[in-house]
């Protein structure tokens, strides 16, 4: 194995309610982990969706105080539990704002 990713959906409180689980925690610890081994390759994505659009800000700052280099983000595909779940789907305004953090996020941060 060299690579290995991680879903990491929000602060605490939302990645847990995405996940259905207590796991922020263990992502935490992973993270640290995965730290303690150059010679493995790992990235962080998140699901963006209504729930943590608005703390893409604050997910960035823990990935970059936690030495995060790689960050992807996505959204969902209206399939499986986000077809019936509005909270997993962004407004077009929202996208949008998704779009403009993105290229600010580019400009400002060693995450890639």
């Amino acid at each position: 194995m060299s690579s290995v990713t991680i879903s990491l959906d929000g602060t605490e409180k939302n990645h847990n309610w995405i996940r259905n689980s207590n796991c922020f925690a263990e992502v935490m610890n992973s993270i640290a982990l995965l730290n303690e081994h150059d010679e493995l390759i790992y990235d962080i994505v998140t699901c963006v969706n209504q729930r943590n659009v608005n703390e893409l800000d604050d997910i960035e700052e823990l990935l970059v105080y936690r030495g995060v280099k790689r960050w992807r983000l996505f959204t969902v595909s209206p399939m499986g539990r986000a077809k019936d779940n509005p909270d997993l789907k962004l407004t077009g305004n929202q996208f949008i704002s998704l779009l403009e953090f993105i290229k600010r996020q580019e400009k400002r941060t060693p995450l890639q």
